[in-house]
């Protein structure tokens, strides 16, 4: 049912009354009809949020029965951050000339009239707010028709995806790990391998300064007195804390850098910024300084003008942005309302072609400013020499909650007693022309940060009696997959990941079984649509993910997920939804098997979640194998390699009923409306930030 529809049945079920709440708590304009205990009800509300986080509200219900009728009015000025306990910023909708007063406020910008929010089977759409045109997920023509995983027309596909930004690599061997401290001691073992001619690149969300993270910081800071090129990068928005670490780096960075260790922060919330708003400033004065603008924008384009104005001080821009998300969200909204106003023919013709084009200049630039805060969410380390190459990549950050279990030597039960512990995958790939894709990468990400500082990656040595690379070709054939959606460039990929789990998602059928790990599970709808189609072929899925519990770090997400993806995947009865106990160690892995009845997979492994910000923003970066990739002779199969063993294996154990809880239709029932219209309310959150 639409929103100022009547309903056509005689009563309210739980989602009408769900979908009434839903629209109260975020705004806009709803209307419900129908018949109730033999007595005619009729409810309209109108709400209005204004941009100090106030909410306008106007409600009415109309009853009549047996030739009486009564009526009631409320009209409410309530704070939406208290209420909901977030702080939501959104557009309204003017009520229609028969609704009821609407008190104003005079912070409150309706858009024109009509609904400000449509219900949706995936959430709350924003009229103004089109997310894909924001930040678009280019999908790859329709896939009904993929070839079967595990054949040569298969293999041929993902090459056509793959081989302009992820050429396979052969020559590959591969290390699974499925413990934090085994992890943490390959990487000691990796670091302690490296030496003079060699380049050791470490790059991670998250480097904490605890126990784990100081071996690692010793580690580097051995492998530069042994004479290694040693290069660090973390992400400033994941390892930060204050103003303090953003300028001198967090306190495993002092340390390297005070023996000589090179280590940048990407993603410093005030450097990249402040560099494109103040070409955004200039932008903004022209604009609020021209008679024509200054003479229609306030009628036609009022967001415009609180962008523009908004504009006129870039670091306080920056400084709201970085560090209030509710004011991310209301410039975010703003730039994306002000494209929906310039595509208007009241400002096409009010405005001359030079202010049309100033205009244009401040959403794109704006734009491009919130592009600037994705997360470089990354997790690799990688060490090149002439003739080697190895790089250990999957979900785990450096720190105690990632490289610890409970039975390591480093454990200490009273340090470490409320310690979550992350249950993650990691691998280890050695092959030279893998390991120089990734150190490639590196590089380039490097000299954002650095401009100055420039990474020499050795090149393979030849054989003197050949002159060939000395590089082996044995082994298995490996694609290392950039994610980098919002500022692709040469050998970057942009959305190759989403397009790879589409394509094997619609190649699989009766007989095949896909596994998918994820601890932050809200999938685009394209790629919940596509499990939906496998499982109706008749392939098996298997989900885990985190469950709602005190040990998941991301109970928005999970709840979200629950409402809007996994009620139509658990009706279905070839997928199995998996959520983690509250009492077992929740998941951080991020990993896609498919296994054939032929006996072929096929997986991916790295740092990308399935939901809207690692789509749709992140830079991530995966491993792509399996032996449906592999070029096989007739009699000659080639060997599962270590990950495709070790992800089933792992999956066997996060299914056990000692670690998670299979979910049934009945589990996803919430019948209590104010947790129902609050989560409603936030769920425009998860694809915009």
């Amino acid at each position: 049912m639409s929103a100022g529809e009547p309903s056509s049945r005689s009563a309210w079920s739980p989602m009408e009354m769900t979908r009434l709440f839903a629209f109260m708590a975020y705004g806009g304009s709803v209307r419900l009809s129908g018949d109730v205990a033999g007595a005619q009800i009729d409810v309209r509300a109108d709400l209005a949020i204004t941009r100090d986080l106030r909410v306008d509200a106007a409600v009415s219900a109309h009853a009549g029965a047996a030739g009486r009728n009564a009526g009631v009015a409320v009209n409410a000025l309530a704070d939406l951050e208290r209420q909901t306990g977030h702080a939501i910023v959104g557009p309204s909708s003017s009520p229609s000339s028969d609704s009821p007063q609407k008190p104003g406020g005079a912070n409150a910008t309706p858009l024109p009239a009509g609904r400000a929010v449509t219900w949706t089977r995936d959430g709350v759409e924003l009229a103004g707010l089109p997310v894909d045109k924001i930040l678009p997920v280019t999908i790859r023509p329709s896939s009904s028709t993929s070839p079967r995983v595990g054949t040569p027309a298969f293999r041929a596909a993902v090459a056509a995806l793959l081989d302009p930004v992820a050429p396979a690599r052969p020559g590959c061997s591969t290390t699974f790990f499925a413990r934090g401290d085994d992890v943490l001691a390959e990487r000691l073992r990796v670091i302690g391998e490296a030496g003079p001619g060699d380049v050791v690149m470490l790059q991670t969300f998250i480097f904490k300064d605890d126990v784990t993270g100081g071996q690692v910081v010793d580690a580097l800071i051995a492998a530069k007195k042994r004479g290694a090129d040693v290069r660090v990068l973390v992400d400033a928005l994941g390892t930060t804390t204050g103003v303090d670490d953003v300028l001198s780096g967090p306190p495993a960075f002092r340390r390297l850098r005070a023996a000589g260790v090179e280590a940048s922060l990407v993603n410093s919330p005030f450097s990249p910024l402040l560099v494109l708003a103040g070409r955004l400033r200039d932008q903004a004065r022209s604009l609020l300084d021209d008679p024509a603008f200054a003479a229609v924008a306030v009628a036609v384009a009022p967001n415009l003008v609180r962008v523009a104005d908004d504009l006129r001080d870039p670091r306080a821009l920056v400084e709201r942005l970085a560090h209030a998300p509710e004011e991310a969200l209301a410039f975010t909204c703003d730039v994306a309302r002000v494209a929906v106003e310039l595509d208007t023919p009241a400002v096409r013709g009010a405005l001359g072609d030079a202010a049309l084009a100033s205009m244009r200049a401040v959403v794109d630039d704006s734009a491009a400013l919130l592009r600037r805060l994705a997360r470089d969410h990354r997790k690799q380390l990688i060490v090149v020499g002439a003739d080697r190459g190895t790089v250990m990549m999957g979900g785990n950050n450096v720190g105690d909650d990632y490289q610890l279990e409970r039975d390591s030597q480093l454990w200490n039960a009273t340090t470490h007693k409320d310690l979550p512990l992350w249950n993650d995958a990691e691998a280890r790939i050695d092959g030279a022309a893998f390991a120089r894709d990734a150190a490639a990468a590196f590089a380039r990400t490097w000299s954002e940060s650095d401009p100055a500082a420039g990474i020499s990656i050795p090149e393979p040595t030849a054989n003197p009696a050949t002159g060939a690379s000395n590089e082996r070709a044995r082994g298995q054939s490996l694609r290392l997959v950039q994610h980098r959606p919002l500022d692709v460039g040469p050998g970057d990929g942009g959305h190759e990941t989403t397009n790879l789990l589409l394509m094997a998602l619609d190649g699989v059928g009766r007989g095949d079984r896909v596994t998918i790990e994820n601890p932050y599970f809200h999938p685009i709808p394209a790629l919940k649509d596509a499990m939906l189609r496998a499982a109706r072929r008749g392939a098996h899925i298997d989900i885990v993910t985190n469950g709602p519990h005190e040990n998941n770090d991301a109970l928005l997400v999970s709840r979200l997920s629950r409402r809007f993806v996994l009620k139509d995947l658990v009706a279905e009865e070839n997928i199995a939804v998996h959520e983690t106990r509250g009492d077992a160690d929740p998941i951080h892995r991020k990993t896609f098997l498919v296994q054939t009845g032929a006996g072929d997979d096929l997986y991916v492994l790295g740092s990308q979640n399935l939901d809207g910000l690692s789509t749709r923003i992140n830079r991530e970066v995966v491993v792509v194998g399996g032996s449906a990739l592999q070029e096989q002779t007739r009699g000659n199969r080639v060997p599962r390699d270590a990950v495709a063993v070790g992800l089933a294996a792992d999956a066997r154990r996060d299914r056990d009923p000692k670690t998670s809880t299979r979910l049934k239709p009945l589990d996803l029932i919430d019948d209590d409306i104010a947790v129902v219209a609050s989560e409603w309310a936030r769920s425009v959150l998860v694809p915009v930030t």
